[in-house]
């Protein structure tokens, strides 16, 4: 999201979100429900725009024709959440996919898809106990090795609330192995993703977190080993509406917040134990 694309790739995305938002529209459902495009598949037989549907997912390939479809297992079943890793590191990127059944906001269930003239089901795991509502992929030890992230949603020994969590497992021998499977943040929290924010290339979590007068900021940490740990904070907003990050000649982290009913973007960077506006 937000990255930087050729001339060529711009006018790819748009035919494709066109042509799949007029199939979407003409298979009856809403146009908020329209396709969301997250990024480039890339593997051995090789590069598909990947378009994410609340009912499927389609791959493109470089002219615009559809090349694989994939339908939840289930007969109601709604795409929660996907990405694109090379998780098992084979040079061929998969997606990973959290299905529900679209009664909730999160979903039960993670697969796994590769491409092989087809989008193929290669790993498949029930969550129905954890809620998860978000998967990404990172590396916040430098090892280069992806490790699996998913948000979930459930009560903790040491916080026994309902509440959004920051899971994180890594892929060893065709399964998932939980790494970290923390209790909370520092605060409630929106959303987060993965971001090497200090340039140590590890990628540290930042959240949007709500403070107590229901304003909000964003807040960086860092994994110790044992855990996360603070690290950085924003000033408090008004409110903040979402976080991405943008790839051009280097990494950058954009911040859409409301101050005085107004919205805007912000470019964040640390400067000491800050997160402060990029002028």
């Amino acid at each position: 999201m937000g990255a930087y694309m050729t001339l060529k790739r711009i006018g790819l995305v748009l035919l494709i979100a066109a042509v799949a938002g007029m199939l979407f529209v003409a298979s009856g459902l809403e146009k908020k429900e329209k396709p969301e495009l997250i990024g480039t598949l890339r593997c051995e037989a090789g590069e598909y725009e990947v378009a994410v549907l609340q009912d499927g997912i389609k791959l493109y390939d470089s002219a615009g024709e559809l090349k694989a479809q994939y339908k939840p297992g289930d007969m109601e079943g709604v795409i929660v959440s996907c990405c694109i890793s090379d998780i098992d590191g084979d040079s061929d990127e998969e997606l990973l996919v959290i299905e529900g059944d679209g009664k909730e906001f999160y979903g039960n269930k993670l697969v796994m898809l590769s491409y092989d003239n087809g989008l193929i089901k290669s790993y498949e795991r029930e969550f129905e106990e954890l809620n998860p509502w978000k998967v990404q992929t990172c590396d916040v030890d430098g090892d280069q090795r992806r490790e699996i992230a998913l948000g979930v949603y459930k009560e903790a020994a040491f916080h026994p609330v309902m509440a959004k969590r920051p899971f994180l497992y890594h892929w060893d021998k065709g399964d998932i192995v939980p790494v970290w499977r923390g209790s909370r943040l520092s605060r409630p929290f929106d959303d987060y993703i993965f971001f090497d924010i200090d340039a140590d290339k590890k990628d540290e979590i930042i959240s949007i977190e709500r403070l107590q007068e229901g304003n909000a900021l964003i807040n960086a940490y860092k994994w110790a080993g044992f855990g996360f740990e603070s690290i950085a904070e924003s000033m408090p907003y008004e409110d903040i509406l979402t976080l991405v990050t943008e790839h051009n000649e280097k990494e950058s982290l954009l911040v859409q917040v409301r101050e005085g009913g107004q919205q805007r973007w912000i470019e964040l960077e640390k400067a000491g134990e800050g997160l402060v506006e990029k002028k």
